[in-house]
């Protein structure tokens, strides 16, 4: 599938990679900030307008939850498709639901009866244990275990405590 990333940052390079890895073809990226250069040799177009038309889908790789949702929000409004990107060293249940516009990183494992909600980040080594639920564009950092059953609220950040200080 050909993408465009929304997000040009570090976020958006992880997920480019990850695209890359599933067997997507990353066209380039698309960001509020940067409107020009490239990110892992891949171009930033200055707007949509330079989007190539080959382009079958958008993923939103902002880590702010909020400007994630006005992203996913505004390319629907335009009836753009967004995808979920699963990068391919993950393991997620066959039981498991992701909605659309998760991210799921290298190594991360979202096990039986899980739930991932809409815009959701489920970064490297990350686990989401059997029967929890990650609420819409939460956000979870690396090696972070959300228990059995546990809920996580729609735009938490959780990280480790040693990232906190």
């Amino acid at each position: 599938m050909n993408l465009v990333i929304i997000g040009a940052g570090g976020h958006g390079a992880v997920c480019a990679e990850a695209a890359e890895a599933a067997g997507h073809r990353v066209l380039g990226f698309v960001d509020d900030v940067q409107r020009e250069g490239t990110v892992l040799g891949h171009p930033i177009f200055a707007g949509f307008d330079a989007v190539p038309s080959e382009v079958e889908a958008y993923f939103v790789a902002i880590g702010q939850g909020e400007a994630r949702a006005r992203h996913v929000a505004a390319l629907r409004a335009q009836g753009r498709r967004v995808v979920t990107l699963v990068h391919p060293s993950a393991l997620v249940s066959p039981s498991a639901k992701l909605e659309e516009g998760v991210f799921v990183g290298p190594f991360a494992l979202v096990h039986t009866r899980a739930h991932v909600a809409e815009g959701a980040i489920v970064n490297s080594g990350a686990i989401v244990e059997h029967d929890a639920r990650v609420g819409r564009f939460a956000l979870l950092a690396s090696g972070i275990v959300v228990g059995p059953g546990e809920s996580v609220p729609d735009f938490e950040v959780r990280r480790p405590a040693a990232w906190q200080q």
